[in-house]
């Protein structure tokens, strides 16, 4: 049985052991991190006192890119550095304020023990998830502490008091037993038992040496940097005195010197406090030292302290990747040169690069692993490869996975460019997040080899001068005859000219695109940089013009998270102090705290907006008479840099002395309005502090604060405050900065008189600058605010797009990467197209120049085989099927025949046909055409009688309605017939119709009484067939024009102007230069009129027209003409990418849309050299064309046995045959007609009593066949 269990054991660690050998971690080597790793995990809170110095200290390359000001102004801070850039502003902040308030306030005034305690403890609270503690620490023998009985003008041994966050789990007011970061502890480092923070053998001082001591020895702090304070403060309400008081102190050195104002630390091991490994931004304090003595040559301005802010270095981010390219290591600071400790250890095959990615702290996998340049992912991988996932894959995952494909025949920088103004439609699909269609792969080479424009345009770029081209007045020509052909369009239809220039200028609207950013972007874009550019234009604006849209802050919570924070931490430092202060209480060996001055509030706001360089101002509002230590009922100090730039000149403001003061500011009564009447506590978040103070003045020991232990608060979260929309701060007197600024305000509370309930103090607010937060152009879910969104030009067939971070409020910050299963087809060190890039040419398109655009080849292409060999295979078999396909006869349809016949004298017929119709109109006037037209319904002598007037008045109007009818009749069945059989035959007669001016003939038709002219008989009903063939001729009175009329309508008439309605239909759909025609000759009048027949089919068709041009007409017409709008939006089929209803107004002039016409009259052209023996039929040259064509025609009729004859029409009319001088005799007449003539005259003609039922003719039954 032993022998079996141990058998078995046996095994089974023999299993443990070959899993172990397979395991995901096995295949990675040991490096960096993992030594790192190794070194902190040997030292904890126990053991640290036994550890040397060494021991305790990390290299300084274990932190990547430490944020300084050098940097600030060049390189892009990523969200992966926010926490450093947050403690970097915070130790200025710090700096700053104490400089200000030592130099500035006597002794008896200067910050309290309590105020610094509480200010350091601010700093954490309001710096949650980014500050691990904060303190102040003076040098030996430098702090001068006033808050001591009886003591002046004396210092104290060391005093640093210094602030963490404290683990509360076993505290006794924490019931739940869980870490809430809300409590913190805070003791004075200079007393106690490891009070010796200066010495060197200090296990955690290594932010000492950074500044202290300082051995300058220069007077009056000559190399101490100077900082001047403007102040304008309120002489009464809304009132500011007339002289601002000027103050200069010495503070932290220039941003621009090299050294800067905040140094950074190597990570250390905080012993004997948090036990943490942490990271410290350090930045001097400046005093005057010694202060009160009679031996001034000995004083001078010097660093007596040290403001020290830290965060855990396991929060923050690794960088991986190995650094390509110019970098922030390569800069004039001193601080960006430092090596990156963890390069390389990334796990990136060597078919794709490394990128970092931010959120992951100190562990493996914060990077992912792009393409190179002429490589793909495989089609299964959705986007770049994940660090942590390759950091847990196995080794055999490892080496057959996580690779890019090559990309097989990858294209240069494309050279095959679009005409720029050339008409782009709506290809595109619409937009959406979740689009998983059908992707397919509309190449645009096919495009480009059918326009024969482009072969020798390439070929002849280089030598033509552009700026001759530019210059040139082709254009301008081109323009000026499309516009006095629409002036001419507009007075043939409406009767009149208009000689106005400003209603030409209405006329002029934006095409509105499938691609077209929305008005509204453009609107907001225009106002900033109007503004920006001129901000005294801000004068001429009211406060609404002044304000963007609120969803124009889309993710300014996450982006300008630091700024709001540092509002929140002067909320919370006031909410602390006005809870916890309490002025009248008495303690053994120091004196009460006092109130807050004003001059503290100012140092405050002071240092605030000098701390950080992306804030515009900084102020504290309180509410009326919550500031009981000023003389004025509000007060409101507001503190911004004088000069944009990172500057060291500052001015303070009361606000309260501004004309309009700050009482009614949105801001200030949204806040007020929320918490006034209800701050209650479980809405706000409880703060607890562990305090320990010195036990005396040498600080033998610690002990707890007198006011209480542990003390509490309850101060606001960044939920409790709220961002107001962009607007550009306009200061009419100049005293405000005129900038575009984002303000997030948050509130402060303080206990009441009574001491009991908390109530509303007042506000903090932040202004940042608006060029700060980056613009997030993709697509997002239609419950996201964003006023940019969708307004990208990634090709959603292909590509995806990608925000970029770091860029500002700009467009074009973004990039479009491939979708699975395509592939980057260019060579140029990218696998994405550049938003900046997209932007530049879609503008090139739209705009009205002489430069060429590749907007549409910037999309991905699918991706294609690994290997080249398949390819050709594929290329071969498609060439094989297309000369095979190409070698098929052309069907012989009677529209061909037609077509072939007539190629050369289409134009010539269509005008013939339209100046019939142009002559019949029912507006025409008799003139010589007309009267060639009508000869053969003019009688010989002209009429003596009134009643043979009308009759030929009938006659006459009779006549025109029926050749309208047949050539409206003609026309549309010729369009429709050649559509059928080849849409470029189609698009021929189209053009052609459109160039002989047939869009303002048939309005013209449509120019009068429409109604009245459907409603119109111009019959003699004795005269009509067959009645007047049946027996004898009535004699004509004045009663056989008033006979009962059966139907209310012409049906002759009705069929006329609904054929012609259809034709104008078939012209403009889809073109929309010709649908430019409609609205420049104001046909939306004359169209409406010929809704009033009520008839389906004509509305429909004058509704269609209506739709087309809908868009164009702005929208002061729409809203005028909402029963139109509404009966389209009814009666009118509707398509996916309709924008009729809600188009804006149009900006792209009426000769915009003329490269249309031309490109599609270039493929015409092409058309028709190909299949009709490369016969030139372009309108330059068509007198000798013209006879080329009829000669070629002839013979390829002649070739194909085409029968002219069948094409001769039959002559019905009865005047004509009996008026000819041919014989009747002889025509051949068939011989049943010969042996049933008689019989048929007998019965139908000579038999007047039989009456005739023309009703039991049109049975079958009654139909005989002789």
């Amino acid at each position: 049985m032993n022998v079996f269990i141990r058998l078995c054991i046996s095994l089974l660690l023999c299993i443990l052991l070959f899993d172990r050998s397979h395991s995901q971690f096995e295949w990675i080597t040991y490096d960096k991190i993992d030594e790192i790793m190794d070194r902190m995990n040997t030292v904890n809170g126990l053991n640290c006192f036994q550890k040397q110095p060494s021991e305790l200290v990390l290299p300084e390359e274990a932190v990547y890119q430490k944020p300084s000001i050098e940097m600030l102004k060049k390189d892009i801070i990523m969200r992966n550095r926010t926490q450093l850039l947050h403690i970097r502003n915070i130790a200025h902040r710090n700096a700053l304020l104490y400089s200000y308030l030592f130099q500035r306030l006597f002794d008896f005034e200067e910050p309290g023990l309590t105020y610094i305690l509480l200010h350091n403890a601010a700093d954490i609270t309001g710096g949650r998830s980014m500050i691990n503690g904060s303190g102040v620490y003076f040098d030996q023998d430098k702090y001068y502490p006033h808050w001591y009985k009886n003591f002046f003008n004396k210092t104290i041994p060391l005093f640093g008091p210094y602030a963490w966050r404290a683990d509360d789990f076993y505290d006794a007011f924490n019931w739940k037993n869980e870490w809430t970061n809300q409590t913190i502890q805070e003791e004075d480092s200079g007393a106690g038992r490891y009070r010796q923070y200066t010495s060197r053998y200090n296990r955690r001082n290594e932010w000492y040496s950074k500044w202290l001591p300082d051995q300058t020895r220069n007077d009056q702090g000559r190399g101490k940097p100077v900082h001047t304070v403007q102040l304008l403060l309120a002489e009464r309400m809304y009132k500011l005195r007339d002289v601002p008081q000027t103050f200069e102190f010495y503070g932290p050195p220039h941003p621009e010197d090299p050294q800067g104002p905040t140094l950074w630390t190597r990570p250390y091991f905080d012993c004997g406090r948090s036990d943490k490994w942490i990271i410290s931004a350090v930045s001097p304090i400046v005093d005057i030292y010694p202060r009160h003595t009679e031996y001034r040559h000995l004083q001078s301005m010097r660093n007596l302290a040290v403001a020290v802010t830290h965060i855990d270095f396991l929060m923050t981010d690794i960088n991986q990747c190995i650094e390509v390219g110019p970098t922030s290591a390569q800069t004039n600071d001193p601080q960006s040169k430092q090596p990156n400790l963890f390069a390389g250890t990334d796990k990136c095959k060597p078919t794709t690069r490394c990128e970092p990615l931010f959120g992951f702290g100190f562990r493996r996998g914060g990077y992912q692993c792009l393409c190179q340049p002429g490589f793909r992912y495989p089609p299964y991988q959705d986007g770049p490869f994940q660090g942590y996932v390759i950091e847990k894959a196995t080794k055999e995952e490892y080496q057959n996975n996580f690779d890019c494909i090559k990309v097989e025949l990858y294209l240069q920088v494309p050279q095959n460019l679009y005409q720029s103004n050339i008409e782009v439609f709506a290809s595109r699909t619409r937009r959406s997040i979740d689009y998983n269609g059908d992707m397919s792969n509309e190449s645009i080479y096919n495009d480009l080899s059918k326009d024969p424009i482009l072969p020798p345009l390439i070929e002849s770029i280089s030598k033509v001068n552009s700026i001759a081209t530019i210059s040139s007045p082709t254009s301008s020509f081109l323009k000026s005859s499309i516009y006095r052909f629409a002036l001419f369009s507009g007075k043939l239809v409406t009767g009149f000219e208009n000689d106005k220039s400003e209603d030409h200028m209405k006329k002029s609207r934006t095409k509105r695109y499938a691609y077209e950013r929305p008005t509204r972007i453009a609107a907001i874009m225009q106002l900033y940089d109007r503004l920006k550019r001129d901000p005294q234009l801000c004068e001429f604006m009211t406060e609404d013009d002044l304000t963007m849209p609120g969803d124009v802050l889309n993710d300014v919570d996450i982006q300008l998270e630091s700024q709001a924070r540092l509002a929140l931490t002067l909320s919370h430092f006031l909410s602390s102090f006005y809870q916890i202060v309490n002025p009248a209480e008495d303690f053994p060996l120091r004196k009460a705290e006092l109130d807050l001055t004003d001059e503290q509030l100012i140092g405050e706001v002071v240092a605030a907006a000098g701390g950080d360089y992306k804030v515009v101002g900084v102020g504290i509002f309180f509410d009326r008479g919550k500031f009981r230590n000023y003389r004025l009922p509000y007060f409101g100090p507001y503190a911004y840099r004088t000069e944009k730039d990172i500057s060291r000149k500052y001015t303070v403001v009361d606000w309260a002395g501004l004309p309009d003061g700050y009482e009614n500011e949105i801001w200030f009564r949204t806040l007020k309005a929320r918490w006034a009447t209800n701050a209650d506590r479980s809405e706000l978040t409880e703060h607890w502090l562990k305090l320990f103070i010195r036990s005396d003045y040498v600080g033998n020991a610690l002990v707890h604060h007198e006011s209480g232990f542990p003390l509490y608060s309850y101060a606001p979260e960044l939920k409790h405050g709220q961002w107001f929309p962009p607007t550009f701060q306009c200061s009419r007197n100049y005293t405000l900065p005129r900038q575009w600024i984002v303000t997030y305000a948050v509130p402060f509370f303080g206990l009441d008189a009574l001491g009991i309930n908390l109530e509303f103090k007042g506000v903090v607010r932040v202004d940042a600058y608006l060029n700060y937060l980056d613009i997030n152009q993709c697509s997002m879910p239609h419950y996201v605010p964003n006023a940019f969104k969708g307004s990208d030009r990634c090709d959603y067939q292909s590509t995806v797009c990608e925000p970029l971070l770091g860029r500002g409020f700009v467009l074009g910050t973004y990039k479009c990467r491939c979708r699975p299963g395509y592939e980057y087809p260019f060579i140029d060190f990218n696998d994405f197209f550049n938003g900046d890039n997209m932007d530049v040419q879609w503008n090139i398109l739209m705009s009205n120049n002489s430069l060429m655009s590749r907007f549409h080849q910037l999309k991905c292409r699918i991706a294609i085989a690994s290997s080249i060999k398949p390819l050709n295979f594929i290329l071969l078999l498609l060439t094989m099927s297309f000369a095979m396909l190409t070698k098929t006869d052309i069907s012989d349809t009677a529209a061909e025949r037609l077509y072939r016949a007539t190629l050369a004298q289409i134009p010539q017929f269509l005008i013939a046909l339209l100046k019939l119709l142009l002559t019949s109109t029912p507006t025409a006037k008799p003139k010589t055409e007309t009267i060639n037209i009508l000869c053969d319904v003019i009688p010989e002598e002209m009429p003596c009688s009134m009643v043979q007037t009308m009759k030929l008045g009938f006659d006459i109007n009779r006549h025109k309605e029926m050749i309208v009818k047949s050539v409206s009749a003609i026309l549309l069945l010729l369009l429709k017939h050649l559509k059928v059989n080849h849409i470029y035959q189609f698009e021929y007669v189209c053009q052609n119709l459109v160039f002989s001016n047939c869009i303002t003939v048939i309005l013209k038709f449509f120019n009068h009484n429409i109604l009245s002219h459907i409603q119109a008989k111009n019959t003699i009903t004795p005269l009509d067939f067959p009645t007047c063939v049946i027996g004898p001729q009535p004699e004509l009175t004045a009663d056989l024009f008033d006979l009962p009329e059966t139907e209310n309508y012409c049906w002759r008439n009705m069929f006329s102007s609904i054929n012609l309605l259809r034709i104008l239909n078939k012209l403009t759909k889809g073109k929309h230069a010709r649908t430019m025609v409609l609205v420049a000759v104001k046909s939306a009048p004359i169209l409406r009129k010929t809704l009033r027949v009520k008839q389906a089919m004509m509305q429909l068709y004058a509704l269609k027209l209506l739709k087309l041009q809908t868009r164009y007409l702005g929208r002061q017409w729409r809203k005028s003409n909402m029963m139109a709008i509404s009966a389209i939006y009814q009666r009118v089929r509707h398509r996916l990418n309709d924008d009729w209803a809600y188009g804006n107004e149009q900006e792209t002039q009426t000769w915009d849309f003329q490269t249309e016409e031309r490109a599609l009259r270039n493929k015409i052209d092409t058309f028709n050299q190909r299949r009709y023996h490369r016969l030139s039929i372009s309108q330059s040259n068509s007198n000798n064309t013209n006879n080329n064509l009829a000669n070629a025609s002839t013979q390829n009729a002649s070739t194909n046995e085409f029968d002219f004859d069948s094409f001769i029409p039959l002559n019905n009319d009865l005047l004509t045959a009996l008026s000819s001088n041919s014989n009747l005799g002889d025509h051949d007449l068939p011989e049943s007609f010969k042996r049933h003539y008689e019989q048929w005259l007998n019965d139908e003609v000579f038999n007047v009593e039989q009456q005739t039922d023309w009703d039991a003719l049109l049975q079958p039954k009654s139909i005989v066949i002789y």
